[in-house]
């Protein structure tokens, strides 16, 4: 999905959400139970019990997470392509 704002919303027992959309801009007045590889935009929520994003699919750099507390923070890292040292 693209362009998708939500305001002042309530996700009661979301999961993954944000998948795969550009352009957010969300404020959330709940708890999120996972975002996952969001590709764009602003996620503002109270509290994110897993934050899912890997770098091989999203740059992470390209989405704004704020959020009072997140308990699980999980950034996928491939190790395919790494020499060892």
């Amino acid at each position: 999905m693209n362009h998708v704002t939500l305001e002042n919303c309530i996700l009661n027992q979301t999961t993954l959400a944000f998948e795969k959309c550009s352009n957010i801009n969300a404020t959330i007045d709940s708890k999120i139970t996972s975002v996952k590889n969001p590709i764009s935009g602003v996620i503002k929520a109270k509290e994110i019990d897993t934050l899912i994003i890997d770098p091989n699919k999203v740059d992470p750099e390209d989405t704004e997470i704020i959020s009072e507390e997140i308990i699980d923070n999980k950034l996928s890292i491939s190790h395919q392509n790494q020499e060892d040292e």
